[in-house]
């Protein structure tokens, strides 16, 4: 039995394909993520640490006392309104004694007697590695809110990347901050604790309403007209046959009738600028439609004469 030439193209191209498929499933491997890299900390220190008093307009700050790592100077610092306090120092990591940037570097002076505290960030020049901070002390009189006397100096560093926070007390200084200009407080920050005067308040009494007899005559006297267009309406008669045909007839007395429902409604819940507004639009209506009215009426009685 003979296999067409066609069937035997399809036959091979089928064992390609499963071949190819087979071979495919068997040398795919699932894939793996990579677990999560842990940020990598490091240790940090302060070092050469500087600091003196100057005057407040001298520019020459070289001869800047040192202080040991993580140590306290031992004479106190004295600075007044006319001085300026200088520190500066390095922040290095411990393993290899490099220089590093961290997110907070700050001096802190903290009152040893009221725990007043002012702080004092320390920046970096462009280009620089070194921290440094420079404290007039007349720039700075509210931050010390006129408290002077012994401050305790910390120096305080700490950064996300460190595993590490540093914060010790290196050195003190006597400051005679400049006075506080008298400010008078208001009257609305004032806080008096002293008993006050106590104080009665006698709300307005209601107006007495009058009698039922009065309110029931003034809404009589309100009705009378309509009341007496009905009366005057049953003795004369209404004349419908004298009313054009016309759709100027039956919009006429339908503006009038929405005039007075606007009223009705102002009356229980519209505002006076809302009944004006949509007062407009009906009355505009129902003067044209009445003046269309009126135009008939004068034809239909010069067509009679």
């Amino acid at each position: 039995m003979r296999v067409p030439l066609i069937t035997s193209f399809l036959l091979l191209a089928a064992c390609l394909v499963h071949g190819a498929t087979k071979a495919e499933a068997t040398t795919q491997q699932p894939k793996t993520t990579p677990p999560p890299s842990k940020p990598t900390t490091y240790e940090v220190k302060v070092d050469k640490l500087r600091v003196n008093v100057y005057n407040a307009k001298e520019h020459d700050v070289m001869d800047l006392t040192a202080i040991k790592d993580n140590g306290k100077l031992s004479d106190v610092l004295v600075a007044n309104d006319k001085k300026k306090l200088i520190v500066k120092f390095n922040v290095k990591e411990v393993a290899g004694n490099k220089p590093v940037t961290v997110q907070q570097a700050f001096i802190t002076l903290i009152h040893k007697e009221t725990g007043h505290q002012v702080n004092f960030i320390a920046g970096q020049v462009k280009g620089q590695t070194e921290y440094s901070v420079e404290v007039l002390i007349a720039k700075f009189t509210e931050q010390f809110n006129g408290v002077g006397g012994l401050y305790e100096a910390f120096v305080v560093v700490g950064d996300t990347q460190a595993s590490n926070g540093i914060r010790f007390n290196a050195f003190d200084i006597k400051i005679t901050p400049p006075s506080l200009p008298f400010k008078p407080a208001r009257k609305s920050l004032e806080v008096n604790y002293e008993v006050q005067k106590e104080f009665t308040h006698l709300f307005q009494e209601p107006e007495k309403r009058p009698n039922n007899l009065y309110a029931d005559t003034f809404t009589v006297l309100c009705l009378a007209p309509f009341l007496l267009m009905f009366v005057l309406w049953i003795k004369i008669g209404i004349n419908f046959r004298a009313t054009p045909c016309t759709i100027w007839a039956l919009l006429f007395p339908l503006s009038l009738t929405a005039i007075m429902g606007l009223y009705t409604v102002f009356w229980f819940s519209l505002n006076m600028f809302d009944c004006l507004k949509y007062l407009t639009l009906i009355g505009s209506f129902a003067f044209f439609v009445g003046n269309r009215l009126l135009t008939n009426l004068a034809d239909q009685r010069l067509k009679k004469e």
